[in-house]
Formats: C-alpha cells, structure tokens, sequence
C-alpha cells in the first residue's frame, strides 16, 4: 500500500502533466481559433486539475506551481498542433496508466483509471480525426499553392 507521500507525489505528477496540456491547448486556440477538439479538450483538462488539485488538498499538500503558459510552443500549423497534441494526449493515457497500476487508494484509482480512458478513448481519437482533417485541407490547397 502506498504511504501519502507516494499519493501525493503521483497527483502532482498528474497535475504538471495536465497542466502542460491545458497551456498547450490554450496555445492552439489562440494561434487557430475555437477549432475542435481543443477547445473542449481544454474544458476536460481544467476539470481534471480541480480534481486533482481537490485531493492533494484533502491530503494536506499543495498543488505544484502551473509555469507551464510562458513554456507551451507555438503550433506553426494545425497539423503540427495536432501532432503534439495527440503526442501528449499518449503520453498521458501511459502515465495515468502507470499511476493506475500502482495506487491502491481507490478514490485515486477511479481517477487515475478515469483520466486514462478519455484519453486513450476520447482525445485521441478526436485528435486523429482533427489530424485526418487538417492533413486533407492542406492535400486540398497545396495544388492552389503550385499554381501561385
């Protein structure tokens, strides 16, 4: 069984990686616009970080600090977005995997096993749809560009 210390460093390590998506989304809206599915991956990941950051405090543990809007790039293209979204979007499914398997508090379970699945089940799959569509836009203009 872990100790508080093990739970609680297992929720900051979430909390940073939610915190980078959320920046990082933020950064893709304001480069491309409401496009989906960024904009409501964003209101999912905020969700998670008021979850997160309720239970650390439950535990008596602050939330680690959010320096993440001064280090999230800038997309050059929606593909490029896309592209390290759905990068990150794997990222995390494997990471709430791991902390999945290796918490035995069951409120941190059902999170942890919660978060997994909509990205593994959700984001990504939508990231892949936004990918398909950015990559058959730019199929569509490229021989416009040639003609220039």
């Amino acid at each position: 069984m872990e100790n508080n210390n093990d739970l609680i460093e297992a929720l900051r390590a979430a909390q940073r990686s939610v915190f980078k998506t959320c920046a990082t989304y933020r950064m893709i809206l304001q480069v491309f616009g409401p496009v989906p599915p960024f904009r409501e991956m964003l209101l999912v990941e905020q969700r998670h970080r008021t979850v997160l950051t309720g239970m650390l405090r439950k535990l008596g543990a602050a939330a680690p600090i959010d320096d993440w809007e001064t280090r999230a790039a800038i997309p050059v293209t929606l593909i490029d977005a896309g592209e390290d979204a759905l990068e990150t979007a794997m990222a995390h499914a494997a990471l709430y995997e791991r902390l999945y398997e290796q918490m035995r508090d069951p409120a941190a379970r059902r999170i942890f096993r919660r978060m997994r699945n909509i990205s593994r089940d959700i984001h990504q799959p939508a990231l892949r749809r936004c990918l398909e569509q950015a990559r058959a836009e730019e199929m569509r203009l490229e021989p416009r560009m040639m003609l220039a």
